[in-house]
């Protein structure tokens, strides 16, 4: 039908007027010729234009392809592994044993900084700004170094002589070796296990029956030797032994202990000073600030606490109180020791105060 376009319908029906029978015919006849003709261009009017050189198929793609483009432009950088994102830009790692000094740019790389050597370390690959501070091994909770810290490596700790590791690796938790009361030890304490003891069985209930057999023996030859001489125990042994003891008063003079703490502090561990404050009525609370404020500093944790229990406890009657308080909890040995060298300063400021009044 494509060449009836641009034809006019009225081209194929003129006919001769005089052909037809009669004039009031031909009007009639010449409308219905017309619409026949009209009816192909009616046909293309409704199949609408040609898609033969549609171009909307070519609008969509480009369109497309310009979404897609936009899109990866939208999605965020990702770095490969070994790389920092900062920015729109992928930034180089330090190594260990070196912080970041200043960031990369697009024309410049990472800037890094080494780690102070023996205060602080960074062990890995990374892109932080402030190294991690060094560890510290107490010797009070039984530490040694191990290996000491570096720019790279943070400090190695294990337990010192006499104290073994009872807590999972890396060891935070030192405790002394157990000692073998029976003197039989199978095996020696070490940096990971303690002290394995022997038992004694039937040795000991032997040497037991032996020991009560001399003793019973002796005691029989001593009582049938005074029997035959007709003491059974000499008269000055029994004067001796009558005579009642004098018993010397416990002199404890009231002295100001601000001075002594830092040297009653040197003569006690941690655990005898904790178990003092506490017997005394220093609160929980309290031991637990001081003990978290000096953290890594065990002779500052003693000092402390004492000085705490001092100040709030009372200072009349604090030297007398410390000396009873220790026998106590049965640490007669270290009450001897303070009352020792409290002694020796009673007595030296006895002396230098017995000089000044000579000078004077």
């Amino acid at each position: 039908m494509a060449f009836l376009r641009g034809v006019s319908p009225f081209t194929f029906v003129r006919l001769p007027t005089a052909s037809w029978p009669g004039s009031n015919m031909r009007r009639p006849l010449l409308l219905v010729v017309s619409l026949l003709a009209l009816l192909p261009a009616l046909e293309l009017i409704a199949a609408g234009p040609s898609r033969v050189n549609d171009s909307d198929p070519v609008i969509h793609r480009v369109h497309n392809k310009f979404s897609e483009v936009k899109n990866i432009s939208k999605r965020d950088v990702v770095c490969p592994s070994g790389k920092h994102r900062s920015g729109d830009t992928c930034c180089d790692l330090c190594e260990p044993g070196y912080v970041k000094d200043k960031n990369c740019t697009t024309s410049t790389k990472t800037i890094c900084k080494k780690c102070k050597e023996g205060k602080e370390y960074m062990d890995d690959y990374n892109y932080l700004s402030k190294c991690i501070r060094c560890s510290f091994c107490d010797p009070e909770h039984g530490f040694e170094v191990d290996k000491p810290c570096n720019s790279s490596q943070n400090v190695k700790c294990r337990c010192r002589h006499g104290f073994f590791c009872n807590s999972s690796e890396p060891c935070r938790h030192c405790d002394p070796c157990s000692k073998c009361e029976n003197g039989i030890v199978v095996e020696e304490c070490n940096q990971t296990s303690d002290t394995i003891c022997g038992r004694k069985q039937y040795l000991l209930w032997i040497i037991g029956v032996v020991i009560l057999l001399v003793l019973i023996v002796v005691a029989v030859i001593i009582r049938w030797k005074y029997r035959h001489k007709g003491n059974w125990m000499p008269k000055k042994q029994i004067n001796d032994e009558q005579r009642p003891v004098e018993l010397k008063p416990l002199i404890y003079p009231d002295i100001d202990l601000t001075p002594h703490i830092s040297d009653i502090a040197e003569e006690m561990t941690l655990a005898q000073v904790k178990k003092f404050v506490r017997k005394q009525g220093l609160s929980n609370p309290t031991v637990d600030r001081i003990i978290s404020e000096n953290m890594h500093d065990a002779t500052e944790q003693k000092i402390k606490l004492l000085d705490s229990w001092y100040q709030e406890k009372g200072i009349k009657g604090a030297y007398r109180t410390l000396i009873s308080s220790l026998r106590d909890l049965k640490e007669r040995v270290l009450a001897d020791l303070i009352e020792q060298k409290m002694a020796c300063h009673i007595q030296n400021n006895a002396s230098a105060h017995q000089n000044m009044n000579a000078d004077v």
